[in-house]
């Protein structure tokens, strides 16, 4: 099959709009409280500091949802939304399981903080991995 350009930059800028808005949605909303605990607040740069940074934030998420739109696009199958979430699942447990469990080892958190990390992240791309499969379609070949 051949890669349809025009059904995967729409499934690339949906997904990094769908991701940008989730991600903001995890970390402001539900996870908001729990960076303020005084055990964990000491452990990150101040606010300041991460806005001067967010440059390299926007970088990253749009890397990150490029190379999972493209990873999707490449071993698309065409068998329907599952396909998607199966993937999404998979990079679920790729990238926000060995992201958080990590930090854990090397940040001294309390172990709620990397486990929400990874369970919203794991639910974040399974639900792009949805969308992905609702998005794309391969050029038809004659």
């Amino acid at each position: 099959m051949k890669i349809n350009i025009k059904r995967f930059v729409l499934s690339f800028v949906v997904i990094l709009f769908l991701y940008k808005v989730s991600a903001n949605f995890i970390e402001h909303v539900i996870m908001d409280n729990a960076y303020f605990v005084v055990e964990v607040s000491d452990h990150f740069r101040t606010l300041k500091e991460m806005q001067d940074k967010n440059w390299i934030v926007l970088i990253t998420d749009v890397v990150w949802t490029f190379l999972f739109t493209y990873i999707f696009v490449k071993g698309y199958e065409d068998k329907g939304v599952m396909e998607g979430m199966r993937f999404g699942f998979i990079i679920g447990m790729f990238y926000p399981f060995v992201m958080a469990y990590r930090a854990f080892v090397l940040f001294p958190i309390p172990y709620s903080i990397p486990f929400q990390w990874f369970f919203y992240g794991l639910i974040q791309c399974v639900i792009l991995g949805f969308v992905a499969s609702l998005l794309y379609k391969p050029k038809e070949e004659f």
